[in-house]
Parts: structure tokens; C-alpha cells; sequence
């Protein structure tokens, strides 16, 4: 018997591969939709921002613990629109000094805290001679809620006038309101 064994040749060599031809190239959707996604979320985020930082007096009232976050990033936590009034400031002389008490009202329709209060004494010429701060009378005001205040002065000038506006946590002094100055009033003698 006869053995037939394969040729151990080798097999032809392949020709070039073909090489596919050039596409041309699609607008890249992907890329532009990818970018338009991305710039509205950034813009969405620093709107974001941007209200938390002038509606910031909204956010305190209905989150207390926000304003430390503000105070530390150099933000007072003035309340925005209609908020906390100083009513009639009365000053009054006494044989032992000088007596100052007012009202404090919640202007607006969201409760709000009731910052420190700074009442200073003036000379005739508006250049501050004394001051105090003192607590409030309530920690905080309800919508429509006023709370009275007083403090006294001894041996207070005869010709001293008094100027009384809020204590923010950050240690800036603000008004009442922007647009209202501080209560500034003349004693009375009794």
C-alpha cells in the first residue's frame, strides 16, 4: 500500500488587504450635545448659587443653621423684603441717667430671628460717645410679632442723641431695613 502524504508546500501568499474606503466624516452630535449639556448644568449651578446669595434671608428663615455658613463666608444674614422694623425709639432722662426702649416688629410673613441690638449715644456733632449691645428681648418674631426693648445709660450727656440699629452674627451693624436709616432720636427730660 502505497502511502499518499500531503504536500508540505507552502501556501501562496495572500494579496494586500483591502483597505476600506475613506468615510467621510459625520458631524460629531455626541461632542455638541455633550458640551450643551454640560454648560446648562454649569449655568444652572451658579444660578443656584447666585439665589442662595440674595435670597439668603429666606433660606435662614427656613433653615436657622445656614446663617453660621454665611457669616463664614463674609455674607450678612440680612433678611430680604419686608422683615424686622424698629418701631418708636423713646429715650428718656431719669435723675440717675438716661432709659431707651422701643418696639421690635416682624414686618414679613416668615418667622425670623431677632439679631443683638446696638444703641449708641451721640454727641451734638453725630460722633458716638457710648454704646451697648444688648440681647433681644425674644430669640425670635413671628410673622406680625413685636417685642419691646429697653436698656439704661448712666451719667449719660445731657445733649446725646440715640441711635439704635440691629447687631448681625457676623458683627456687622445693619438697619432695620436698607432703605431705613437707624432709629436716631433726642432724649427727653422727665
Amino acid at each position: 500500500m502505497t502511502r499518499i502524504e500531503p504536500e508540505l508546500g507552502v501556501p501562496p501568499r495572500p494579496g494586500p488587504l483591502p483597505v476600506p474606503a475613506p468615510q467621510q466624516r459625520r458631524p460629531r452630535r455626541r461632542s455638541t450635545l455633550n458640551r450643551v449639556v454640560i454648560a446648562s448644568v454649569l449655568v444652572l449651578l451658579v444660578l443656584a448659587v447666585f439665589a442662595t446669595i440674595v435670597a439668603r434671608g429666606e433660606v435662614i428663615a427656613v433653615w436657622p443653621a445656614t446663617a453660621r455658613l454665611y457669616a463664614l463666608l463674609g455674607l450678612p444674614a440680612m433678611p430680604s423684603g419686608p422683615g424686622l422694623e424698629l418701631g418708636e425709639v423713646i429715650p428718656a432722662r431719669t435723675s440717675d441717667g438716661l432709659i431707651v426702649e422701643g418696639d421690635i416688629t416682624n414686618a414679613g410673613n416668615t418667622a425670623r430671628a431677632v439679631p443683638r441690638l446696638r444703641v449708641a449715644l451721640r454727641d451734638p456733632n453725630e460722633k458716638e460717645i457710648q454704646f451697648k449691645i444688648i440681647d433681644p428681648p425674644t430669640a425670635r418674631l413671628g410673622p406680625g410679632e413685636s417685642a419691646h426693648f429697653k436698656t439704661t445709660f448712666d451719667n449719660a450727656d445731657e445733649t446725646a442723641t440715640v441711635k439704635v440699629s440691629f447687631v448681625h452674627d457676623s458683627g456687622a451693624l445693619s438697619s432695620a431695613q436698607k432703605s431705613d436709616p437707624p432709629a436716631t432720636v433726642s432724649p427727653k427730660k422727665n
